[in-house]
């Protein structure tokens, strides 16, 4: 902050001092733009997740219909 106050005030051209200025608002909006794009894809990808998670738990639910105890480690299939 001290670096950029320190150029803000030894600017003795005005057009040096706006294309700073223009410099630091398109890296903020930059990096605005870069947060809400991952942020929209980390949704997309945690609603992908929760739907594949809810039609696995119901393919297990039908299965563990037809699947036994485990015996001796292994899975029986009730036939």
């Amino acid at each position: 902050m001290k670096l950029i106050y320190a150029l803000l005030r030894n600017q003795e051209d005005k057009k040096e001092l706006k294309l700073f200025v223009q410099l630091v608002m398109e890296l903020i909006i930059g990096s605005i733009q870069a947060t809400q794009t991952l942020q929209l894809y980390q949704s997309e990808l945690i609603q992908k997740f929760s739907d594949r998670t809810k039609a696995n738990l119901k393919n297990m639910t039908s299965v563990s219909k037809e699947i036994a105890i485990l015996k001796d480690g292994y899975l029986v299939v009730k036939k």
